[in-house]
């Protein structure tokens, strides 16, 4: 319900169809599966939701990527460093690399986990 809340496409496409997809792909391929998490303050960045997230990808070859949400507005907000760092704690079990991304860019909305559409009202500011 949270993921659908967040990204209605999981309606179509369910995280449990795209986890099976994902194990079987990573058994065929000796290589990583990468996984990137936008962490999001009072939404996603639990204690809970990274348990949650540690049973998700139990067993699968991965490494994650967790990435603080950027704010454009004030609809959510970047988690504190502390809780970013929990999270990245607790789903260490997972023995996979976990790497906690810098935030570099937010001046210019330009950030990783800056979610946001423009529009400028010119044909430039649609995407």
């Amino acid at each position: 319900r949270q993921r659908s809340g967040l990204m209605p496409v999981n309606d179509r496409y369910p995280i449990s169809d795209l986890l099976a997809a994902v194990r079987v792909y990573a058994k065929s391929n000796r290589q990583r599966v990468t996984f990137e998490y936008v962490l999001i303050s009072g939404i996603n960045d639990s204690d809970e939701d990274a348990v949650k997230l540690l049973g998700l990808l139990s067993g699968i070859r991965c490494k994650v990527n967790l990435i603080a949400y950027n704010p454009t507005s004030d609809r959510f907000a970047r988690p504190e460093e502390g809780r970013i760092k929990r999270f990245a704690e607790i789903i260490q079990p997972l023995a996979a690399p976990i790497t906690v991304r810098l935030s570099r860019g937010d001046d210019i909305r330009g950030a990783c986990g800056q979610l946001a559409v423009l529009d400028t009202g010119t044909a430039e500011g649609r995407l």
